[in-house]
């Protein structure tokens, strides 16, 4: 009988002791060992699969102290499980090497041996970094020794990982704590053995890691610049708290002039408010009695505001004084938010115009911003000239209270409205202000 060839299409197993699978490890090469240190890392295969073998040097290899810090760097690294750490996988006694940590074997280069830098490699680079370092302070764990070479980046430039938990500590351990660290990166505190350290330490060196990148660009970044000049304050209270809150890019140019729309809005609708308020009490005693009205066939005529011409030196300006009615007063607040709307539309209109000239992104938002003080000055100059000439004749306390609202105006309505007393306090001086007028007025009526 005549045996078939095979068929090359056939699914099968295949023979051959080529596929056999040690679990033993092969192929271990020596990958990196710290000059000073005490431990050396190589890079060996099980399984047909890759891993790092960290362990001590031979002349480390019995000493106690430094096997419980390599325990101790296990099992801190084994309860860690995230994107951007390094996976620890086991612990166990290698030939020839003695006691080793397994890891998960990076394809790629740590920070200090990548050569060309962009402005958006260094935001990638750096934004992973700290989602690492806020999702390992979560852990009540602080690295202690983030520094280039403890920071790799994959061959693809996809994803960064920490490594290296030799010197990191948490507060479930009770041994190895006296200071560590690299000296270049080392916050303050931690070269002070009173001091308390926590993963304020961290910030500080990755502070100290972001301007090295930015200084390593074509062209440095002002915004970097800031964000590592924080992180790197001499005290912990003044650095970020996570890294997660660092907002890596300024506002787009439609954010900023929207952000320059809406400032300008809730400061000119402050303004007319506290117009409305100090109008109406006032006229609200005096209505009734003043309101003239005439009756002819069922129609009822009251009358109607009155823009009246105000001198003032090299420049006439308009000065709205309303009629003592009630609709008076209706049409004084709805000339107050069609002023407010004028100078919000005044405002956007100078802005894009002079945005639109800005090719940079950091030129335009210097010139949003620009453009919102100076807008904000403008209201409050305005603001403050109708106020006095409408206000001051009535009673000499209103000056006191057009001060205060002048000062609370300028600091805009966001830092306004945080602070409840001054609210209270204006609202106060109002109120006796109002009751004086009221009482002066009743008097003279008697």
């Amino acid at each position: 009988m005549i045996d078939k060839p095979p068929d090359l299409s056939d699914s099968g197993f295949l023979h051959g002791e080529s596929l056999y699978l040690s679990s033993r490890w092969k192929d271990i090469t020596l990958l990196s060992e710290s000059e000073h240190g005490y431990s050396r890392v190589f890079k060996a295969q099980r399984m047909g699969k890759w891993h790092a073998l960290k362990s001590l040097k031979p002349q480390y290899a019995d000493v106690r102290e430094y096997r419980a810090l390599l325990q101790k760097e296990f099992e801190m690294g084994y309860q860690l499980d995230h994107p951007n750490v390094v996976r620890t996988l086991g612990l166990e006694e290698v030939e020839e090497l003695g006691v080793c940590i397994v890891f998960e074997y990076i394809e790629g280069e740590t920070l200090d041996h990548v050569e060309t830098w962009s402005r958006e490699l260094v935001e990638k680079v750096m934004s992973q970094l700290g989602m690492a370092l806020d999702y390992i302070h979560g852990q009540q764990m602080i690295h202690r020794d983030v520094k280039p070479s403890n920071i790799m980046l994959t061959a693809h430039g996809d994803r960064v990982k920490l490594i290296d938990f030799g010197l990191s500590d948490a507060d479930s351990f009770a041994i190895l704590k006296q200071p560590a660290g690299t000296l270049r990166y080392a916050a303050p505190e931690q070269m002070d053995g009173q001091a308390v350290v926590d993963g304020r330490a961290d910030v500080y060196a990755f502070g100290v890691i972001l301007d090295e990148l930015n200084r390593r660009l074509p062209r440095s970044s002002r915004r970097f610049r800031a964000i590592a000049r924080r992180c790197c304050q001499p005290s912990p209270e003044e650095r970020y708290a996570a890294l997660g809150d660092i907002v890596w890019k300024r506002r787009s140019h439609a954010s900023a002039l929207l952000g320059v729309a809406a400032v300008v809005g809730m400061l000119s609708l402050f303004s007319a408010a506290v117009v409305f308020y100090l109008t109406s009490r006032r006229l609200a005693v005096t209505a009734a009695d003043k309101v003239e009205t005439v009756i002819r066939h069922d129609t009822i005529t009251r009358e109607v505001p009155v823009i009246q011409e105000v001198a003032v030196p090299q420049k006439p300006q308009k000065v709205y004084v309303p009629s003592e009615t009630p609709q008076g007063i209706e049409n004084f607040y709805a000339w107050v938010r069609e002023r407010s709307k004028l100078n919000m539309e005044k405002a956007m209109t100078a802005a894009e115009r002079k945005a639109r000239q800005m090719e940079k992104l950091e030129e335009v938002s210097e010139l949003s911003i620009k453009a919102q003080r100076q807008t904000e000055q403008q209201t409050e100059k305005d603001m403050q000239k109708e106020l006095q000439t409408y206000m001051e004749k009535e009673d000499p306390q209103f000056h006191v209270i057009i001060a205060s609202a002048k000062s609370y105006i300028t600091e805009g309505i966001r830092d306004f409205w945080a602070k409840p007393a001054n609210t209270q306090r204006v609202s106060d001086m109002m109120s006796e202000a109002s009751e004086r007028i009221m009482k002066r007025e009743r008097q003279a009526q008697e």
